[in-house]
């Protein structure tokens, strides 16, 4: 049986229906808090974590995040905030792949690692952080390398590209490019960042040029320095652009930078390739 409108409307003031309220719907009638955002939605009645972005989307923009699959490769810097941006969206299925434990050394910019985090899977990590933001997603962790879990990308909507090496990087986007699944990917080091955004079904792969001194790019290669050089505000500025273009991805929006990419060096405050198309 489905959520009767009238108890959802019982329980929901202002167009608005708080956790608390959307959790005893849920227990009531033997169903996840999904479903129950799923049908508020359906009425116009918000879940009240997403209400300050509702005049921006829409309830059926956000009912497409709600029914969405993202797939994020890396969760370290990059990957972490990505995550945790989705979550706050209200994006309604995430995957996370990455085998690697949280070290001290992670701490100035990846935000699942703190001192009580160190020496714990960062994908275990990232599932505890979404579930204090959106308790209505579906998150599914892998700790394992990319290439070894190949079966979950065919469910996925659109993946995240937030990897640290070329090879991967390479193996991924091959395969996104078999399967047609758009692919929005980022890359740091230093003061420098990198996103490309490559929608096959417009058949607009990215072909940026190499950016960086010496003809290298982040996108190809690790940054010419090591790759745990970089500050805290870099990887969330990337990250940032890469959410708005997953966004405009699982919401019909016009991508801004389909086939694109975008540089930019916050030393400079200077950004190059706009995404303009």
């Amino acid at each position: 049986m489905g959520i009767d409108a009238s108890i959802i409307c019982e329980y929901s003031s202002d167009g608005v229906i708080t956790l608390e309220n959307a959790r005893k719907i849920s227990s009531r009638y033997g169903v996840g808090l999904k479903e129950v955002e799923a049908r508020a939605l359906e009425l116009g009645i918000w879940p009240c974590r997403l209400s300050r972005h509702a005049s921006l989307t829409g309830t059926e923009q956000q009912l497409s995040l709600l029914r969405s699959v993202v797939a994020i490769a890396g969760c370290g810097g990059l990957g972490g905030h990505v995550a945790m941006l989705l979550a706050r969206l209200g994006l309604g299925r995430l995957v996370l792949l990455d085998p690697d434990r949280v070290q001290e050394s992670n701490i100035n910019r990846q935000v699942c690692a703190d001192i009580e985090t160190v020496g714990s899977l960062k994908v275990e990590v990232l599932h505890g952080l979404i579930a204090r933001v959106n308790p209505a997603a579906t998150v599914e962790i892998r700790a394992c390398r990319v290439q070894e879990c190949e079966n979950v990308f065919g469910e996925a909507d659109a993946v995240a590209d937030c990897l640290d090496a070329p090879a991967p990087r390479k193996w991924l986007r091959s395969l996104c490019a078999h399967r047609g699944i758009v692919l929005v990917r980022g890359a740091v080091g230093g003061w420098c960042g990198e996103v490309a955004v490559e929608n096959w079904h417009e058949s607009q792969a990215c072909r940026h040029r190499a950016l960086l001194p010496g003809g290298s790019s982040l996108m190809e290669n690790v940054a010419n320095e090591p790759v745990d050089a970089v500050f805290p505000f870099t990887p969330a500025v990337v990250a940032a652009i890469q959410v708005s273009e997953l966004f405009r991805a699982l919401t019909g929006h016009r991508f801004s930078g389909a086939g694109k990419w975008l540089f930019t060096d916050l030393e400079t405050a200077e950004f190059a390739g706009p995404f303009r198309v």
